[in-house]
C-alpha cells in the first residue's frame, strides 16, 4: 500500500462555501482521491482551516505549517508521497500577502520533507507541490479578507514552479484545471472531483 499524506488548509479540509459546513468524505477532493486511487493507496487528510505555509496568523494561532509538519512526518510514516496545498491564507494582507512569501513558505516545507524520516529506512518521501487555485468572485467575509491581494493569487503558479525547477519535486498547478466556488476561495464538489482526478492521474506517474 501507498501511503500519502495531503497537507493543506480549508480546500483540503473540505470546506463547502454554500453551507459553511465540512464536505462529506466522497465529496472532499481528498475523499475521492481515496476513490479513484483505490486500496492499493491510503490517502491521509491533514487539512486545516486558515492554515499558512510557514508563518504565525496573529488572528489565529496552530496554523503555521511548518511547524507541525514535522511531526505529522513521523506520525504517519511510512510515507511515499507528500502533496502540498498551501499559500493561499500567506495571501492574508495582515500574514503577508505574497505569493512570493508564499512559495518560499513551501521551499520551506518541501524541505522539511526531504529532511524527514517521514519514509523511514528508505529515504525521504516523494513530493507533490499544488499551487492554490487562483481567487475567484470574493463575497461577505472572504472579500474583507482578501480582496486586496485578488490579484496576486495570480502569480502562484509562477512562484511554485520556480521553486519546484529548484528544488526538482513534481508540480501542477491547480489553477489551470480548477475555478473557486461561491465564496471566491472554496471549491464546489465539481471542481473537488476535478482536482482528485487531475492528482490521482499525477500521483500514478510519480508512484
Amino acid at each position: 500500500m501507498k501511503n500519502i499524506l495531503c497537507f493543506g488548509d480549508s480546500i483540503t479540509f473540505g470546506f463547502d462555501p454554500d453551507t459553511s459546513t465540512r464536505y462529506p468524505f466522497e465529496k472532499r477532493w481528498t475523499g475521492v482521491l481515496q476513490i479513484v486511487l483505490g486500496a492499493e493507496y491510503r490517502i491521509i487528510e491533514e487539512g486545516l482551516g486558515s492554515r499558512t505555509t510557514a508563518t504565525d496568523d496573529p488572528c489565529l494561532p496552530y496554523r503555521n505549517g511548518s511547524d507541525v509538519l514535522p511531526m505529522l512526518l513521523e506520525s504517519h510514516a511510512p510515507l511515499d508521497l507528500v502533496v502540498i496545498m498551501l499559500g493561499t491564507n500567506d495571501l492574508k494582507p495582515y500574514v503577508h500577502g505574497s505569493a512570493r512569501q508564499a512559495a518560499v513558505g513551501c521551499l520551506k516545507l518541501a524541505r522539511q520533507v526531504m529532511a524527514s524520516q517521514g519514509n523511514l529506512k528508505m529515504g525521504p518521501p516523494k513530493i507533490l507541490l499544488l499551487a492554490p487555485p487562483v481567487f475567484g468572485n470574493l463575497i461577505g467575509l472572504m472579500d474583507t479578507i482578501f480582496a486586496e491581494t485578488k490579484e496576486e493569487s495570480k502569480k502562484f503558479a509562477q512562484h511554485y514552479q520556480n521553486v519546484a525547477n529548484f528544488l526538482k519535486i513534481n508540480f501542477l498547478d491547480t489553477s489551470a484545471l480548477i475555478v473557486s466556488g461561491s465564496d471566491g476561495i472554496h471549491l464546489d464538489a465539481e471542481n473537488n472531483t476535478r482536482l482528485a482526478m487531475a492528482v490521482a492521474e499525477k500521483i500514478k506517474t510519480i508512484l
